[in-house]
């Protein structure tokens, strides 16, 4: 279930660390966005790694430079790159607690992160003003994935979910042949 790019990217050789935000900038360069399919083959591992961590305690900056593909072939987040980015566009996928209090977000923080993340992926563009629905961007992309991204883009922490094991086993039946299913509860 290979997701997305060959095994080298424009700035190195086969070994080098495949990042999310090489993955979504490799689709912007060549004109267009990534599917959902392959957003959500990205994303569902990416999910279940960060519930595990928050279980444990660990807090961090997500955002698409943060996650990269790991030795089993799936895309984690690098404890090493989840620093607090420079790059705009990766700001951008910083929740706005994580941005008031300039520290690693929480569960919540994660979710928001995600859902940026996602919507970034396959609308084109940032989140931020002057965002336009996904459906307004490609008519095809399915109704359930505005609505989960409008409960992970909420600003306010106290009104966004934080359950991403519930995100995960959302967005896997947006994708379900091309993402690894979740673990049930």
């Amino acid at each position: 279930m290979s997701a997305v790019p060959s095994p080298a990217t424009k700035s190195g050789p086969a070994n080098a660390l495949i990042t999310f935000r090489a993955i979504i900038d490799s689709k912007k360069n060549d004109g267009g966005r990534m599917g959902l399919d392959d957003a959500i083959a990205v994303i569902v591992p990416v999910l279940l790694d960060l519930k595990e961590r928050h279980a444990k305690g660990e807090s961090f900056y997500v955002h698409p430079s943060a996650i990269a593909k790991s030795p089993d072939g799936l895309y984690r987040l690098n404890p090493q790159l989840a620093v607090n980015p420079k790059d705009p566009r990766d700001r951008a996928t910083l929740a706005p607690e994580v941005l008031r209090s300039n520290g690693p977000g929480g569960a919540r923080a994660s979710v928001f992160a995600v859902g940026a993340m996602l919507y970034e992926a396959v609308c084109g563009t940032p989140v931020g003003p002057g965002m336009r629905r996904p459906r307004d961007v490609d008519p095809k992309l399915p109704e359930a994935l505005e609505h989960l991204l409008a409960k992970a883009l909420v600003a306010d922490p106290s009104h966004r979910p934080a359950d991403l094991g519930a995100l995960a086993s959302a967005m896997h039946h947006l994708a379900p042949m091309k993402s690894i299913p979740p673990p049930h509860p």
